[in-house]
């Protein structure tokens, strides 16, 4: 763990703006509830991810929920083949990251968010908010 959150950290200093998920290792969430919870937290609190990846069998159902109650962001969107009794109702990985590279790209070139997405002060009333704060 100590050696996961160096490097999640280092990560972080790299890149201080983007979304951060940290991996979870083997072990710091198979042996307790409040291990689990501990360890996911250090990723949050002392490297400053968002998220933390756990890839747990359904005997840890309880583990991830328990992480979860503890409002730490939890994912677990594996990429390989399922057991034969799991059914897949949809691929979404490739087009989650499909959809989190356009907007990244939007916001990066400044086409969003735009007019259309977004309030707007009233005519006038920046100026009457201003009165008010003078006095």
């Amino acid at each position: 763990m100590d050696f996961m959150v160096a490097i999640t950290t280092a990560v972080r200093r790299g890149a201080p703006n983007l979304y951060l998920v940290a991996d979870m290792p083997f072990l710091p969430y198979q042996i307790s509830k409040t291990d689990a919870i501990k360890n996911a937290g250090r990723f949050v609190t002392e490297a400053g991810a968002q998220m933390v990846k756990i890839e747990p069998t359904g005997t840890y159902l309880d583990v991830v929920k328990a992480v979860s109650d503890a409002d730490i962001a939890i994912t677990a969107l594996k990429q390989r083949l399922s057991p034969k009794f799991a059914k897949s109702y949809g691929d979404l990985a490739q087009a989650t990251i499909d959809a989190f590279n356009a907007y990244a790209k939007e916001v990066q070139i400044g086409r969003f968010p735009d007019a259309e997405h977004s309030y707007h002060i009233k005519s006038g009333e920046l100026e009457r908010l201003q009165q008010l704060l003078k006095g």
